[in-house]
């Protein structure tokens, strides 16, 4: 589950549109209440599958949800995946116009996506655009790609600061951009990671 801190969960019971599960571990004060909205995920080997729920009922570790839409289905990236921290920006595409560039981290980095974090405002589904800065290497030039974000989480390693950890994968048919995204995934590859 996903809503300020995620829960492990085992489901116990399901009928119909309606689940029991039983938490790892009670919840925070606040964050599971009678009516919130949040998001139930199922990880798999080969993707995740999201539901969009609602808290019926909370006692102790027992909760039980009710089912708000069908599972949207994210897979997992074929293409091996290589850890890096590159700057760059990424701008929602909404209503056909592309809207103000917001600062972002790549930390992980793949031909079919990458995954990032930062103070960002995204929300499942996004179109965007994610421009890559590397700036280590002159060979490396910025590479803009077009994607889909296909996972949202809130960022636990920023503190009180807030922020996001996302996924997105990219948008077929960007050959270009994949020969100068080649470049910037060997150079990571070949260099060593900062602690």
């Amino acid at each position: 589950m996903a809503n300020a801190d995620p829960y492990e969960a085992r489901v116990t019971s399901c009928a119909g549109g309606s689940l029991e599960i039983e938490l790892a571990r009670p919840p925070a004060t606040g964050q599971l209440d009678h009516g919130s909205v949040v998001g139930f995920f199922s990880l798999l080997s080969w993707g995740q599958y999201r539901w969009l729920v609602i808290v019926n009922r909370v006692v102790g570790k027992q909760v039980e949800l009710a089912v708000l839409d069908g599972p949207s289905f994210a897979p997992r990236r074929s293409d091996p995946r290589t850890g890096v921290e590159i700057g760059g920006e990424i701008r929602i595409l909404h209503r056909g116009k592309m809207l103000a560039p917001q600062p972002m981290v790549v930390t992980d980095l793949s031909y079919g996506g990458l995954a990032l974090k930062g103070p960002l405002l995204l929300l499942l589904g996004d179109a965007v655009e994610v421009t890559l800065e590397p700036d280590e290497e002159p060979a490396c030039t910025p590479a803009s790609l077009l994607g889909r974000v296909v996972q949202v989480d809130p960022d636990r390693d920023a503190g009180a600061s807030g922020g996001v950890q996302a996924h997105v994968e990219f948008v077929p048919g960007q050959d270009e951009v994949l020969t100068a995204l080649a470049g910037i995934i060997e150079q990571a590859r070949c260099r060593p990671r900062r602690p």
